[in-house]
């Protein structure tokens, strides 16, 4: 039998321009670690969170060892497909990253060159270095007790920082208020679809050489990730 001239040899990819590819192309982000948090054995309701737990917050993961990466958005999109419960699926997001950041299933990564609104919340405590919000402000836009605004010079805060600090007198113990405000997008890590992604080359080498290609992640806005019983991830 013949052999096709044409698939005697092949083409290999020029894998170091694909890195570079992602690495021109991406945005800065912040990249932590998850790992589930050891609150949930010692919890009374053994496997479930402690809601009450000063590392996780109830989220039945902490994060840590953060460090600046470069990943690019492949796709964008508040995707409208149906789910079990009848629920609509939004605020996801594909990105590619190069491998040697070797970023895993619920990693969370915070963009730090850009920004979004976000509302809360809160009964406030009294705390002495002020109410303890979800999220670094970025920028605060208003604070509602009910209908009624507070005024702006009725409370302090700190860009970067958590704590929002009222005057005294303007809130009693436990009275609620609601919370405006931008932050820096925080996305979770919730599928990685090409996470057995490479290719050999001979190319330059004397042997066929494995080489990791960049992973896509698809990727959740934190505050809409579901973590009650029941819920979908």
């Amino acid at each position: 039998m013949a052999t096709n001239k044409f698939m005697r040899g092949r083409v290999d990819l020029y894998v170091k321009e694909i890195y570079n590819f992602v690495e021109q192309r991406g945005v800065l982000a912040i990249w932590e670690k998850a790992t589930l948090c050891s609150c949930q054995v010692e919890n009374e309701r053994e496997t479930m969170p402690d809601y009450n737990c000063p590392a996780c917050h109830g989220k039945g993961y902490f994060y840590f060892d953060p460090q600046q990466v470069n990943v690019a958005f492949t796709n964008v999109a508040g995707q409208k497909e149906q789910t079990p419960i009848g629920l609509l699926d939004v605020g996801t997001a594909l990105v590619t990253a190069n491998p040697e950041y070797k970023i895993g299933f619920r990693d969370r990564l915070t963009f730090i060159d850009s920004e979004t609104s976000y509302s809360e919340v809160r009964r406030y405590e009294g705390r002495i270095g002020g109410e303890l919000l979800n999220y670094p402000i970025h920028e605060m836009i208003a604070v509602y007790k009910r209908n009624i605004e507070i005024p702006s010079s009725e409370y302090t805060w700190e860009a970067g920082k958590r704590e929002l600090k009222f005057n005294e007198g303007v809130l009693n113990y436990g009275e609620g208020f609601s919370v405006l405000y931008r932050i820096r997008p925080v996305y979770i890590v919730i599928d990685i679809p090409h996470e057995l992604r490479g290719t050999y080359v001979k190319f330059q080498h004397k042997v066929d050489t494995y080489y990791p290609l960049p992973r896509q992640y698809m990727i959740k806005r934190e505050d809409l990730l579901p973590y009650s019983r029941g819920q979908l991830l």
